[in-house]
């Protein structure tokens, strides 16, 4: 291994030797030197003394008096949008040419972009296949990640089965349920999903467009509807879309329903717009789209969801949600997506992080009986998410009996007063536990004191002022009440003993 010394004395040679023969350049500006020698890369910095080049080995300074003349050109990412707008789109083998330059030239996502666009020209074409990591099974390219997405679903089944029966079995010993639904008495709302749904058909020939200029962008196939209150641009085909849109129409009526409103309240303007993609590169892409197109995205946040996560949400102005397609179906996306944005509407931006996350999970778990999407964070649940399965609403229950009896980290008890001051990447795996299983208590036990309690976060008061004054608890008092309910409600799920978090 080279010492810090020895590493810089490499470098030191590299840059040399660029500067001498030239390199690949990030970008085609051309100092040439009075020597005879040149140096390429992009020109960042210009004054009456000296001049700064980005070389793919770093800065380099060079004095005006050194400087011959200079030649400023594209970037290779320029020369590439050139190259792509000007090729035939229909030419496999002049595609293929086109993803051979940008392999030479380390355009990674470019090289990706131009091959999903020769798999649609050349369905079965072996290059393009390979470079998008499918794997040729039974007589058919198919995508590994698919495989394993299949394979996962398989064994989810089987559990979720396993499971069914044996709280059917204990139904049947015990002569009622464990439990009642959480959305017990909220009425069927399939009329006022319907009346959402038929927007759709009126925006067929818009939501075509869309999908079309999402194609032309992506090289990919896209399919789009629009409902009432929402908007699915998706990987997938027309009749999935539709489904997933309904279900969103679903979860925001049952939301509406819950808190006694009226189902037809709106809370944001126009669609809240839901993508989904299936590549890495595609969803990268994505991202920069959305910031030019719909959502301004801070610099350091776009940063960290294209190199560490696989989705995006993004409340206001308009909301707008992307996932990448991976273990985490689609319709546990947009049940925490619509639960999430639906707590921080209704309570005018003063949801905290916690609460959003958790009633996020409740709608969730109310809608598919597990919670699969969680936020990205920077702290060891991001690192080390083996500290419980997040696949199982049952492990939470455990959780936070973990919590309840010291069995965290030092014996941490996670006391509201402080996962209540958390930001979203702050937040870690048993806070998520602790704030699902809060808004599970509350929504069970005091819904309309829940209800005002979001009310006054309209007003952005300290959430610590709005528990006294809608339920007169201390932080301290909501975490008594919690415990219990937590003892008496989860018990019989964890078999009396309170589980484990399988850390």
């Amino acid at each position: 291994m080279l010492s810090r010394r020895g590493l810089a004395a490499t470098l030191l040679a590299w840059t040399a030797l660029l500067c001498a023969v030239g390199a690949p350049p990030a970008q085609a500006d051309t100092v040439y030197k009075r020597d005879g020698r040149s140096v390429e890369g992009e020109i960042i910095e210009e004054t009456d003394q000296q001049v700064v080049v980005q070389t793919k080995v770093g800065p380099i300074t060079i004095p005006r008096a050194q400087i011959l003349r200079i030649e400023k050109g594209k970037t290779l990412v320029q020369q590439f949008k050139e190259r792509w707008e000007t090729v035939d789109q229909d030419d496999a083998i002049a595609l293929l040419d086109l993803a051979d330059w940008c392999n030479e030239n380390s355009l990674n996502r470019e090289a990706l972009k131009v091959y999903r666009r020769v798999i649609r020209v050349e369905p079965d074409n072996e290059t393009a296949r390979k470079a998008l990591g499918d794997l040729y099974v039974d007589g058919k390219w198919v995508n590994k990640k698919d495989l394993d997405k299949a394979e996962k679903a398989r064994k989810e089944e089987e559990r979720k089965a396993a499971k069914e029966a044996a709280a059917a079995a204990k139904k049947g010993d015990s002569g009622s349920a464990a439990s009642q639904s959480p959305l017990e008495g909220v009425g069927d709302v399939s009329e006022i999903v319907a009346k959402f749904l038929e927007p759709i058909q009126a925006n067929r020939d818009k939501d075509a467009e869309v999908a079309k200029m999402l194609e032309d962008f992506f090289a990919q196939k896209f399919s789009a509807a629009t409902s009432e209150h929402f908007s699915l641009r998706a990987q997938l085909p027309p009749e999935d879309v539709n489904g997933h849109v309904a279900r969103a129409e679903k979860l925001y009526a049952q939301n509406n329903a819950l808190f006694g409103l009226d189902p037809e309240q709106r809370f944001w303007p126009d669609q809240h717009i839901f993508f989904h993609v299936k590549q890495k590169g595609a969803f990268q892409d994505l991202i920069d789209w959305i910031d030019e197109n719909l959502a301004e995205i801070d610099t350091e946040y776009k940063k960290f969801i294209k190199e560490s996560s696989g989705g995006l949400n993004i409340s206001r102005p308009r909301p707008v949600s992307a996932a990448l397609e991976s273990e985490t179906p689609l319709e546990y996306s947009i049940a925490h997506w619509v639960g999430q944005t639906w707590v921080e509407w209704f309570s005018a931006g003063g949801a905290r992080p916690w609460l959003e996350e958790g009633f996020a999970a409740y709608t969730s778990v109310n809608e598919l009986g597990s919670n699969r999407v969680f936020c990205q964070t920077n702290t060891k649940y991001a690192n080390k998410v083996e500290i419980a399965d997040k696949h199982s609403d049952s492990m939470f229950k455990m959780v936070c009996f973990d919590i309840l009896d010291g069995r965290m980290e030092d014996g941490y008890r996670y006391p509201w007063n402080e996962v209540v001051k958390k930001s979203l990447n702050q937040l870690d795996y048993a806070d998520l536990a602790k704030s699902w299983s809060i808004v599970d208590f509350l929504m069970a036990e005091h819904r309309e004191q829940f209800k005002s309690y979001l009310l006054s976060l309209r007003q952005f008061k300290e959430e610590p002022d709005c528990l006294k004054k809608t339920f007169d608890w201390t932080g301290e008092q909501l975490d008594e009440n919690w415990e219990k309910y937590v003892r008496a409600a989860y018990e019989a799920e964890s078999g009396g003993t309170g589980g484990t978090s399988g850390k």
